[in-house]
């Protein structure tokens, strides 16, 4: 995607991120999109890692389910207080939507190649906390914990 059909315009500062909504194809949403940085605009790397996350293969929506999926079933069912209604049985990586909120994004005023930028989620089994997945800069999830961890 173009960086200039990206409406820039429409995003707003407030006090430490600049905040606005874009589409975002792979994850089939309008969603909110947070961009750490200057105050006086938004500097390019990050307006190019959002035409880049903007660009994603519809892929990638499979990929981060998938990612999600195998976490819960290795490390977040069954060890939450609350049983099935906190943690419910899911029968595949289709079902952890179920689970999770309408995501959001967070792209860092650090853009390393391991680092380029997060997707976030509220979760039932962690509302104060959520979930996060850092993405690489090949659009890898690369590593899954609660939203304050990654940005």
């Amino acid at each position: 995607m173009p960086l200039d059909s990206i409406n820039f315009n429409a995003f707003t500062f407030d006090k430490y991120f600049w905040e606005g909504k874009h589409a975002i194809p792979w994850l089939a949403a309008v969603v909110e999109i947070v961009i750490d940085g200057d105050p006086t605009r938004i500097p390019d790397t990050q307006r190019s890692i959002l035409a880049f996350v903007h660009d994603l293969p519809s892929s990638t929506r499979e990929t981060l389910q998938q990612y999600i999926y195998d976490e819960y079933q290795s490390e977040i069912y069954g060890a939450y207080s609350g049983g099935d209604d906190v943690t419910p049985p899911i029968s595949g990586p289709t079902d952890i939507w179920n689970l999770i909120s309408e995501p959001g994004v967070a792209i860092s005023d650090i853009a390393e190649p391991e680092r380029h930028f997060v997707v976030s989620f509220e979760c039932v089994w962690d509302p104060e906390h959520g979930l996060s997945i850092l993405f690489n800069d090949r659009g890898e999830p690369v590593d899954i914990g609660g939203q304050g961890d990654h940005f």
